[in-house]
Order: C-alpha cells, then structure tokens, then sequence
C-alpha cells in the first residue's frame, strides 16, 4: 500500500511538473514574433491563466455559472470563429506601441490556414461595407475600419491589428511593412522582454522598461498595481487642491503640471489628434496656453434645464412656419473644472464663437454647460449659479472615484443599467511624491464577492450561454 502511495505520489508530481514545463513553454513561444524590436510599451493579456482562473473559480462557485447557462434543444448555434483560420484569443494576448508611431497600439497575430482566413476576412468586411487594399510592392493586403478608428494589414502569415484615435497610414505603413515583409519582431526566446514577459503571471502586464502596471481578476474584484517611472524627478505635483462634491457618483481630477512643459507637450499631442477642436475653430494650443494643466468632473444628482424645442407647421396660406417651444429636461447634475491660468479661458471661447452671450459652451449638443470664469478655474456646468463644493488637499495627482449604481440612476440612460448591475465602485489614483517613481493603485468592486469579477463581467454584458 505504502508503494502504491508513494508511485501515486511520484506520478502526481511529475504530471504538475511536466504541465509547468508545458505552459512555461508555451509561453514564451507565444511571445515569440509577436512583438516589433522597436516597441516601448507592451501590454500582456495571460489568456490561458486567465482561462485557468475562470475554470477554477466555476469549480468553487458552480451556482452561479450554472445559473448563467440556458439550456435549449435548437440547432446548434455556427461558432463565430470556427474555420476562420486564425486564433484571436492565442496563449498570450500582446499589445504594444513604437515611438515614431504615436498614440496607435499594435497587435500582431498567427495566420494558420491563409485560405480560410482570406475568405473570413472577406466576409467580415464586406458586411461592414469595408474595402481592402493591395499593396502590390511589400505584398500584403490592408483595409481600414474608419469609424472603430482599426486598421488591418495582413499577409499569408501574419495579421497586425493598428488602433489609434488618428489614423495615419503613411506612418502606419511603415511598420506594416517592418513586420509583414521584413520580419522586424523578436524571434530569440532569450530576449529580455521576452524573459521579462514569461515570468509575468498576472492576469494583464503593462511593462516599458522597469516600468510596469498589473491587473488581476479576483473574487469579487480586479485589482490594479503599478509603478511608472517618469524621465524626470517630481514631474507631477506631491498635493493638489481639488474642488469636489460630496458623496458625488463620479468623481475625477487630474494634474498635469504644466510647469513641466514635457507635460504640456505630451497633452497638446494627445488632444491634436481629436478633430473635435479644428471642427469648433479652437486652437489647442491656445486653449493649453490659458489653463496650468488642472482638470476635474464630478457629477451628482440631476438638475432641469430648459431646452427648445422647434416644430414645423402650415399657416392659412399653407406656408411652412417655425415654432418654438420650451420644454424642460432632467439633466445630470454636471461639474467641470479646468485651472486657470494668465488668460481667461471665457474671453478666448467667446472670441472664437463656442460661447454665446448667455454664456453657454456651443460645442457640447447633449447639455447646456454654463461658462464661469474665476481666478483658479474656468467652470463649465449643467447647472447655474454657484454649486455647493469642498476644497480639500490631495496627495494625488490622479484619483478617480465611480458609484456605478448611483451614476446609473444621475445619467439616465438605460442602457448603461445591464453593464453598471454587477458594479459596485471604482477606484484609481496615482501619486508621485518624491523622486522619478509613480505610485497607481486602483480596484474595480463588483456586487457579488463570491464570484470572480471578470465571470461577472462577462456574463453580464455578453448575456446567458445557450448550450443543448
């Protein structure tokens, strides 16, 4: 007995090394021609522990997948990925960035069977009215996805995933060809980030450099950790003063610091890529040059505003007449702050025609936002007159704060209850208090603590799994 014990024992033990010796394997060849050589930032999606943690988490609360799944004895429903020759939830999931393409995340993926991919592709983008390219010089094909701001480039091997808020493709060119026609990724597994990235066992890395950003999928929460490491010592402020409302639904500040016109320079590039200010005839930089980088929103509660309302209709003489009539809408109780700088911010929005004289913002269709200008921050409200506000101190330059439940109900939208029912709070904040190192953590609760957050997550928004 005591024999049969211990070769059970022995079996035991070399099966869970062998499968570590397996996975570790496996992870480090997914890595492997994934990722360009020039990439700074990369973000690492550990799909197959992620699967791990999901399965595990059913065995201990079988109850509440078990409810989650409808039972039907229809035909079996076509997988949506079946025969589509190429696997878009691999070992690990990789994302990264490469300097001279800026604000466009990247992400390259296998081609197992060219003609099966060819025909899904095909079909996928010409439901979506989608035209595809040649590029008869490098050999690969390409099409681009204007309004899910996705373009794809692919050839008979490989296909490379480009997202980015502005779509150039003369700059995303370039790194097409890097990779499709010159093969410029990673290919050695003792690469140091590849090394780096196979020891990572979170569920989701973000990693530049001995910078790095963790997630996990725990019960009943995701919880974010990190430490980013800035070029410079003390580029974000050790304290603000933050002007907030209490027990409000959301609830966000930012500082960027515009002494540091590092800081500066990185916001005028984020926000030159929107076309929302050339639309509005603003000048982002002007608008940068009459605010010291401070930012905040909070929302809490409704207020009504009076809104009007145009109807056509025929007089006597059967002509066409306009009609105008005011009527009253609940709106959410909405609080911006931008600070202040030398120059008003008001003075500039009037000149250039986003504010009228009631001092209404133009540009934003969905509320009237009331224009205030002050000697710490130009305010932009859903509601006039002067709110109720608490000036307190900081030691965060980021923090961000949600009450799902609570905002649900202040925005009004019902869409938003089936994604906000199993969300409790959110939480994130970052602070650099000396040196060149940021501090983030953050935690997203769901309602149920039992449960993983991430199965939570999923079989809300996706909806119950039909099996037969």
């Amino acid at each position: 007995m005591k024999k049969f014990v211990r070769f059970l024992l022995v079996l035991i033990g070399l099966s869970v090394l062998g499968y570590w010796g397996y996975k570790k394997g496996k992870n480090t060849r997914s890595l492997v021609g994934k990722i360009h050589t020039d990439a700074d930032w990369v973000l690492k999606i550990n799909v197959h522990t992620i699967k791990e943690t999901v399965v595990l988490d059913a065995l201990t609360s079988p109850g509440f997948y078990y409810d989650q799944i409808s039972f039907s004895s229809g035909e079996e429903e076509k997988d949506s990925l079946a025969d589509n020759g190429i696997d878009f939830t691999p070992f690990n999931l990789v994302l990264y960035t490469v300097p001279t393409v800026k604000n466009t995340a990247f992400g390259t993926f296998e081609i197992d069977a060219s003609e099966d991919f060819e025909i899904f592709i095909g079909r996928e983008l010409a439901s979506r009215n989608i035209p595809i390219e040649h590029n008869a010089e490098h050999g690969y094909r390409w099409a681009v996805a204007k309004k899910q701001k996705t373009v794809l480039a692919w050839n008979q091997a490989k296909l490379i995933i480009a997202m980015s808020p502005e779509i150039i493709q003369e700059n995303l060119a370039v790194i097409f060809k890097d990779i499709l026609t010159d093969d410029k990724t990673i290919q050695d597994t003792s690469h140091p980030l590849v090394q780096t990235l196979s020891d990572i066992d979170d569920h989701i890395a973000l990693i530049a450099g001995d910078s790095r950003i963790n997630i996990n999928f725990e019960d009943g929460e995701a919880l974010i950790d990190g430490n980013i490491l800035t070029r410079h010592t003390n580029r974000f402020s050790p304290e603000v003063t933050v002007e907030a409302m209490d027990e409000a639904s959301f609830q966000v500040h930012f500082d960027a610091n515009f002494q540091e016109q590092a800081n500066k320079k990185d916001v005028q590039q984020l926000l030159g890529s929107f076309s929302f200010f050339e639309k509005n005839n603003l000048d982002v930089s002007e608008i940068l040059d009459r605010t010291n980088g401070f930012f905040s929103l909070a929302v809490k509660g409704t207020t009504v505003q009076t809104d009007t309302v145009v109807t056509y209709e025929y007089d006597d003489n059967f002509e066409k007449i306009a009609k105008k009539t005011a009527q009253e809408k609940i709106v959410p109780k909405l609080h911006l702050n931008i600070g202040a700088a030398n120059e008003s911010l008001q003075s500039y929005l009037q000149e250039r025609g986003a504010v009228t004289n009631q001092k209404v913002f133009e540009p934003f269709p969905l509320y009237q936002l009331y224009v205030k200008d002050g000697s710490m921050y130009t305010a932009f409200d859903t509601f006039k007159g002067r709110g109720q506000f608490q000036e307190y101190s900081n030691s965060n330059f980021f923090d961000c704060k949600i009450n799902f439940q609570q905002l649900a109900a202040d925005m009004g939208i019902p869409q938003l209850k089936r994604y906000t029912a199993v969300l409790k709070d959110f939480r994130i904040r970052a602070g650099q208090k000396e040196g060149n190192n940021i501090r983030l953590m953050g935690s997203l609760v769901g309602q149920q603590q039992e449960v993983n957050i991430l199965s939570q997550l999923l079989f809300q928004t996706k909806g119950p799994v039909k099996t037969d």
